[in-house]
Order: structure tokens, then sequence, then C-alpha cells
């Protein structure tokens, strides 16, 4: 056969969440077009193609620039997962190790997901968006999953939504982090600024102006480092990053892969789930 020459092919792993699951192919984010004109080495991580590092820059570099200027990094192989009902607080209080009562709207936490028996399986963040209304970032697919049938079990009035595919996000970590982010960041009158956000909350904002792309960005992360995670669309994701990446140019942005990132988090002392 002759194929056109545009046409691409991509490499790909079979991913599967359970052993009897359907089987998944290794896919790209909505920032893998920006991505992969700065880098040919990706890594794998859960079904998703993400930079393990830069051509330019290397894994050193990457990791200096986060401790003395800003990073920018793919992190969209995380999942999300939309917890929506009169319940949802009832489920993650039950299925989380953290008392999720004592969260406000647009307050973020740090938990792990435990089987019944106290065995950890997953890590990740939970985002208060309303009084009826969670959204948990994991690592593991199954988290989903686990979620639905333990709602089902406790006969819980709610509904797990999995919006992976819907919500990409890149993580700006560093000391410039801020002021990068306050030259492109719109909030309206009822949500915090980004000099207002603190430490492990959210607001919700738009790209530049009242009419921009609709973000969400949250004072968030995993190097240790002043810093936020932007929450987009993926087909917002090459905008974001450009508009990221303009706005840091005098800030001594680079962008930064997987292998720095565990450097960053091993030395703030943070987990990975399945390493420690």
């Amino acid at each position: 056969r002759t194929y056109d020459k545009k046409r691409e092919f991509r490499k790909s792993f079979a991913f599967r969440m359970k052993t009897d699951s359907e089987t998944k192919l290794t896919r790209n984010t909505g920032f893998h077009e920006r991505t992969s004109k700065l880098t040919r080495n990706f890594v794998d991580a859960r079904g998703f193609w993400l930079p393990n590092d830069y051509t330019k820059h290397g894994l050193i570099n990457e990791h200096t620039a986060c401790r003395e200027k800003a990073v920018v990094i793919d992190l969209s192989s995380l999942r999300k997962f939309e917890i929506l009902g009169p319940d949802a607080e009832e489920l993650m209080n039950y299925t989380l190790t953290r008392n999720v009562k004592k969260l406000s709207v647009g307050q973020v936490v740090y938990s792990s997901m435990c089987y019944e028996n106290g065995t950890m399986f997953d890590d990740g963040t939970l985002l208060k968006l309303n009084d009826y209304g969670f959204r948990w970032v994991c690592g593991d697919e199954y988290a989903g999953q686990w979620l639905k049938e333990q709602a089902k079990k406790k006969n819980y009035k709610v509904l797990v939504k999995d919006s992976t595919n819907q919500i990409n996000n890149i993580s700006l970590q560093g000391p410039n982090s801020r002021k990068i982010l306050e030259k492109i960041i719109f909030t309206p009158p009822t949500q915090p600024s980004i000099s207002e956000l603190q430490w492990f909350r959210f607001t919700i904002c738009r790209l530049e102006e009242l009419n921009g792309i609709p973000l969400m960005v949250s004072r968030t992360g995993y190097t240790g480092e002043l810093g936020y995670e932007i929450w987009c669309h993926p087909s917002d994701a090459p905008k974001v990053w450009d508009k990221v990446m303009e706005a840091g140019k005098d800030e001594g942005l680079i962008p930064a892969g997987f292998g720095a990132l565990d450097l960053l988090r091993i030395e703030a002392g943070l987990i990975l789930f399945g390493n420690e």
C-alpha cells in the first residue's frame, strides 16, 4: 500500500483498566500538537503519551528551572471523575480517608482511596465544585468503577461520570508561576484572582478576557514549589499552551517532562503510588 506522507502512524500500547476490560490504545493529549514539536522522547503514562524530557533542555535543566524560575508540564493523563448528586458528599466521605464534610466550595484536598479493608489502591485530589458536585482527579481509571460500585452498594443517589476526555491539564510550577498567570488570566468578581488564590483552592476563570477560553486554575502541584494547574478542554489545549509559553518567555519558563517531575516530587517528599 501507498500512504500519503502526511498520514501519521502512531505507536501505541494496549491498555486495560482491569484484566477483563476492553483494550484501549495509547493516545495523545490535547497538548501533543505542541509538545511533539519539542521532543520525541515520550513515555506511556497510563494510556497517554507524555514527554519524558525535552530535546533543547534535558532533565537537569528542567529540574533547575522549576526550582529557580518556572516550568510547564503536561499532566493530562490524570483521570477526572465528576461526582454529582445529593449523596455526592456521602460517597466521597465513605471512599476517601479525609473528612470531606469539612470542605468548602472552591477548596481542594489530597487524599488516599482505599478498599474497605484499608488497602490503598489510588490517591488524588478532590475539588468541591458546589454543594452537590465534586471532581476526583487521580491516577487510576479503576477509581471511577470503584466509586460506581460503592454508590450502588450503599444505594447513594449520585452520578459518577468520567470526564478525562473532556478535561486536559498542564501544571505551571516554579517561583515565577504566579507572575506568568497574572498576565493572562481573567477572573470575574465572584472568583478569587490569581494573586488572591490560596493553597489548595481553585478559581473559575477565562484566558485573557471575559470572552476568552474557559478555564479552571487550581493552586496545586507535585513539585514542592509555588505552582498551579490549568484545566481546559482538549480542543483549547494548543492555544492555552501558546499563551502560557508566550507569557513566560521573559520569566525563564521552559517545558519539563516526567523525568524532572519525578526528581522534584522526591525532593519534596511527595509519594508516587506504586513506587513508595
